[in-house]
């Protein structure tokens, strides 16, 4: 089986994510970040940088690590380890309705920069230049913090944020997926300057990350042109919200679809890496939100309920300072709520290990994973859909030629046209 030694060859395989904590985590300004209409973001390579592998342990397309206690505890294993578990949402209503569940991740990011001393927040925002793709912006006031509500289903590089950070004063709040929270997690362990610089990460449950093909296949499906676009949503404005967009000449007419049609519409441009993630439930950072969908039949409110997970110390302190400021209202909650909320996600997470396996028969490479018992949940399923699972994954390997390499760009530092 081939293994991965160099960020060419995690591009190549198709197991980059775009994060972009290898430009940021370069001493030598080698990478940028480029984006691939039909991929999103990827890394371009200088000439000097070719065999170069020291962003590699940065990076979750090379490798994720759980917690430690994951590989010897069942019932920690299906979403990490959690200090604190609650259910809630922001308690300004304007908030909990603008976000995709209740608000949360935004009134900690507001509870940041207003009250608790931080220079900004990292996160990920529409581009107001090309809405059907996103940007990273570092927010540093309530107007800028409220751009970012709601989700963004599309390809986007927070990390690559980060490198903003390396002569600015103070410290940030880093928002992100789950991939990107475990590169950011890594970081802050190798490199002082990030450490100093990120006094808190925060994730939301993922279940991947869409290309932009996918957003604009579904523009045009609804009768828009991607290019005419002006503002566009994934959710929010409601719980769950609705996929929404105007074009510049439609006098602020909105063309609307349920979440549940473009989410599912969505779910089939999702790219390999994401097929292949052992961590949507954001295991590396120190808090963590998600939709309480077990809610959401039993009559919830429109505005959105969550639940706020504490995984570290600081994540614990920091929601709990920003509650008894008023800034969030909250109940205790527990790990079998998380579990009837998130089932779907958490499900199929225990194929993983079958489909690492098939991938890596056909001498495909994959990631390296430590410490989340993918085998022992592996052997917990029915010996059925084992059998379809590994097969199934084979089949779409062959079809798709996963078994052949590609690239993104026609060689290190050209300006060549993507091969995919």
């Amino acid at each position: 089986m081939r293994n991965l030694r160099t960020l060419q060859d995690v591009v190549a395989w198709r197991l980059c994510i775009g994060c972009g904590a290898c430009a940021a985590a370069c001493d030598y300004d080698g990478i940028t970040m480029e984006h691939v209409p039909e991929q999103g973001f990827r890394p371009r390579l200088s000439r000097d940088c070719g065999s170069c592998s020291v962003c590699l342990p940065f990076c979750p397309g090379y490798g994720v690590a759980a917690p430690g206690e994951d590989e010897v505890a069942p019932d920690v294993a299906d979403f990490g380890p959690a200090r604190a578990i609650w259910e809630g949402w922001a308690t300004d209503t304007d908030v909990r309705r603008r976000g995709s569940s209740g608000g949360v991740l935004t009134a900690l990011a507001l509870f940041a920069v207003e009250a608790a001393g931080f220079a900004g927040v990292v996160q990920t925002s529409m581009d107001p230049d090309d809405p059907l793709r996103n940007r990273t912006v570092i927010s540093r006031s309530r107007a800028e913090i409220l751009s970012c509500c709601g989700s963004r289903y599309n390809a986007s590089s927070p990390v690559e944020g980060l490198r903003r950070l390396r002569q600015a004063d103070g410290t940030y709040l880093f928002i992100g997926k789950p991939c990107d929270a475990a590169a950011v997690m890594e970081m802050r362990r190798a490199l002082p300057w990030v450490n100093e610089r990120v006094g808190l990460v925060a994730a939301f449950f993922c279940a991947g990350t869409p290309t932009p093909e996918g957003t604009r296949r579904l523009v045009e499906r609804l009768g828009g042109d991607p290019d005419e676009v002006e503002e566009l949503h994934y959710r929010g404005r409601g719980w769950p919200g609705e996929f929404r967009f105007r074009s510049k000449s439609g006098e602020n007419r909105w063309t609307r679809l349920s979440y549940e049609e473009s989410w599912s519409f969505l779910t089939s441009f999702r790219p390999l890496r994401c097929r292949l993630c052992p961590d949507g439930t954001g295991q590396a950072a120190d808090l963590v939100c998600a939709d309480a969908w077990h809610r959401f039949d039993s009559g919830a409110p429109d505005g959105g309920r969550s639940l706020v997970l504490a995984r570290s110390e600081a994540g614990e302190d920091f929601v709990r300072a920003a509650w008894r400021a008023g800034r969030l209202t909250l109940e205790p909650s527990d790990r079998p709520s998380v579990s009837a909320a998130q089932l779907s996600l958490l499900d199929r997470r225990r194929d993983l290990w079958g489909r690492l396996a098939a991938l890596r028969c056909l001498g495909i490479p994959t990631p390296r994973y430590e410490g989340f018992g993918l085998r022992r949940s592996w052997r917990q399923l029915p010996w059925r859909r084992r059998v379809r699972v590994f097969l199934g994954t084979l089949r779409r390997a062959l079809l798709r030629t996963w078994w052949r390499p590609s690239r993104v760009f026609a060689k290190a530092g050209s300006t060549g046209p993507p091969r995919l």
